[in-house]
């Protein structure tokens, strides 16, 4: 018998391990039980214009544990079952007419760091022909069994089974098996059969005085006669199942079960042979489990800052101490002590361009020109800063004079001529002497009053090559000065 037991496993083995024994490193079951340990770090982070500091309390979630099972876990399973009793017994082979199919449905629980538990319901059918010189007997029993396991995990985080996709487990319980052995004596039709000395089936009994009579039968495997139409035994029994599997991890929340389950039962009836010893039965099976509401893991972070809520910390950050949150400041960088808006933008009061940290002069009339200081700059000295410039680029003259930018290109690109700074005439270039005719831009003989300001923001960008005192004289000319 342990030779059969030996091959059945064998067999189913080589078969399902086949298509489930690649591994690699995956994250598996942490201790189901261990207690959840809350983090919190405290972040001391100095902020606000006033440079108070403030302590805020930063934490985290817990990392949930990887792999726990807190709800059961529902399993669908398929395998063969594999009688051993009284019929055959000895047989070196197990032919494949004695294996039959289960199918089964158990629920599991795990706690602790090994242990679970798991309700079984299996259905199927138990079998074993024999067909010798000596003896020809056959049953098959249609089989539903409920049993209860205490299950032993042994893919506990310390033990190397963390480190592969698969891990070990054995069981062990009690359970209820009913059962009702059939027998197949006859073929469909009601011809029955009958076992010569030769090995062969026949449709009737040798006879000695014709041994040609008689036609060959073959047995159509359906067993149609109670062998126990009585009941002169109890059709239940006591088993009890020992369990060894290996657990196939897909996911968090898919797993395959890989297992061999053998029943001892309480009965020597099952077969309707009772010669002694009790009857038993290996179940090999391949089972998918679903774990009920199990929860994508969380990797552990092992950064430095693994507990660390950088959203909080942003949100009270001030880096200038302007009283307005990094977050919402829109001007980095204000020098200390400086008046800000709720935006963070330095306060200008008289609304001149100069903030009032750097402001000279607080009160300066609306739309007056000032210089960096804020300080009002006077028409006269405004006309002079332009004549007597020399070649001043006109982006660092901007930069010396921030009004300057907006007033003088205003007063270059008016339309309206009687504003501009040169004059209102048209000349033509037969009245103006040699030493100016290049004004004349566009060549068509007459030098307008917007040519004679091209002249000038040419000289300012240094492409005419004439000096600060030739630009003086184009400007008194055609100013009439």
């Amino acid at each position: 018998m342990i030779k059969n037991y030996l091959l059945t496993i064998t067999f189913l083995a080589g078969v399902s391990v086949s298509s489930f024994s690649q591994e690699g490193n995956a994250i598996k079951a942490s201790d189901s039980d261990k207690t959840k340990k809350e983090a919190t770090q405290s972040v001391s982070t100095t902020t606000t214009a006033k440079d108070t500091k403030v302590t805020t309390p930063v934490s985290t979630e817990p990392i949930e544990p990887i792999y726990v099972h807190k709800k059961p876990s529902i399993g669908l399973g398929i395998g063969l079952m594999t009688f051993y009793g009284d019929i055959n017994k000895g047989a070196e082979i197990y032919e494949m007419s004695n294996f039959r199919m289960g199918l089964d449905v158990n629920v599991e629980q795990r706690f602790g760091k090994h242990l679970g538990a798991s309700a079984d319901l299996l259905f199927g059918k138990l079998s074993q022909n024999e067909h010798s010189l000596t003896s020809n007997l056959n049953f098959e029993s249609s089989v539903t069994q409920a049993s209860a396991n205490f299950v032993f995990h042994l893919d506990n985080r310390e033990k190397g089974w963390r480190k592969t996709k698969t891990s070990a487990f054995v069981s062990a319980g009690v359970g209820y098996m009913m059962f009702n052995p059939m027998g197949d004596f006859r073929l469909e039709n009601g011809t029955q059969y009958y076992y010569w000395a030769d090995g062969s089936i026949r449709d009737q009994a040798f006879d000695v005085d014709n041994p040609q009579n008689g036609s060959i039968l073959h047995r159509d495997y359906i067993y149609e006669t109670s062998l126990d139409s009585n009941n002169s035994y109890s059709h239940g029994t006591l088993v009890f199942p020992l369990t060894f599997g290996i657990k196939v991890k897909f996911s968090n929340k898919f797993e395959s079960d890989i297992k061999a389950t053998y029943h001892i039962t309480m009965s020597d009836d099952i077969d309707n042979v009772a010669t002694g010893g009790k009857d038993a039965y290996l179940y090999s099976q391949i089972s998918f489990r679903y774990n009920i509401l199990a929860k994508t893991p969380k990797l552990p972070d092992t950064s430095p800052f693994a507990k660390t809520d950088f959203n909080q910390i942003v949100d009270i950050v001030d880096s200038d101490k302007d009283g307005v949150k990094d977050l919402d400041d829109k001007c980095g960088g204000t020098p200390h002590g400086a008046a800000v808006d709720a935006k963070g933008c330095p306060v200008d009061d008289d609304q001149d361009g100069i903030p009032n940290y750097q402001d000279k002069e607080k009160n300066t009339v609306k739309g007056a020109q000032v210089d960096g200081n804020g300080m009002t700059v006077k028409d006269d000295k405004l006309l002079q800063e332009y004549n007597d410039s020399l070649a001043t680029p006109r982006d660092d003259l901007y930069k010396w004079r921030p009004s300057y930018r907006f007033d003088l290109d205003k007063t270059r690109t008016s339309d309206d001529t009687k504003t501009s700074n040169i004059t209102a005439k048209v000349f033509t270039t037969e009245a103006v002497t040699d030493e100016y005719k290049y004004v004349d831009a566009n060549k068509d003989g007459v030098i307008t009053p917007q040519e004679v300001n091209a002249a000038v923001d040419s000289f300012f960008d240094g492409n005419t090559g004439k000096k600060a005192e030739d630009l003086n004289k184009m400007v008194k000319y055609f100013s009439g000065k």
